[in-house]
């Protein structure tokens, strides 16, 4: 585990963040100084083939026992937060993701979960001083693989957001200075997107 967290934190500075929704669509939470400033999350290498694709079904409890299947969340936006705490550009963002939940957070069409790749013991400690606002759940590697990863190694953070539909709108991975207003951006046009049609998923 140790090893694999090294080659993981070896790629934290790395930034790819992405928004391929209609311009059109209005962010939410933003000022106009600020949507203009901004072009929401850029595009990820390693996701760009499986952008627009189905992500794999995945389940998992939060540490407050609630149960979870991204099969069920449908017809929701999901943001997914994947970060673990030996990494400083997760710990970093999390007073902004905080803010960002506490803006949108009530939205009816948006679920925001933060997915950690640590033991559950070592998350529960950590969380004590630097809460999340939003569920946390710890999650192994074999469903990191399922939420659309490519290749052995997965960078941190990672930030996902899958559409009503349940595919893969945006990704990014790296740590950034402006996550809470890039991630504003991109949630908006996911958000302000029109659904597609059924597909019978």
């Amino acid at each position: 585990m140790a090893s694999t967290r090294l080659l993981l934190a070896a790629g934290l500075s790395t930034l790819a963040l992405l928004g391929q929704t209609p311009a059109a669509s209005s962010p939410i939470g933003t000022s106009a100084a600020t949507v203009q400033a901004s072009q929401g999350l850029r595009p990820a290498e390693a996701f760009k083939a499986r952008i627009g694709q189905p992500v794999g079904e995945v389940q998992f409890t939060d540490l407050d026992g609630k149960a979870w299947s991204l099969a069920a969340l449908r017809g929701k936006v999901v943001y997914l937060n994947v970060w673990f705490t030996g990494c400083p550009p997760c710990v970093k963002e999390i007073p902004d993701l905080n803010a960002l939940h506490a803006r949108l957070g009530s939205h009816p069409d948006l679920v925001m979960l933060a997915l950690a790749y640590d033991d559950e013991s070592k998350v529960r400690a950590f969380l004590k001083t630097r809460p999340f606002q939003f569920p946390v759940a710890c999650i192994p590697f074999a469903a990191l693989k399922q939420l659309a990863m490519s290749g052995s190694s997965v960078a941190f953070p990672t930030h996902l957001i899958l559409d009503r539909q349940g595919n893969l709108a945006v990704a990014s991975t790296g740590g950034s200075e402006q996550v809470s207003r890039d991630l504003a951006y991109s949630l908006g046009q996911v958000l302000g997107a029109p659904a597609s049609p059924s597909t019978g998923r």
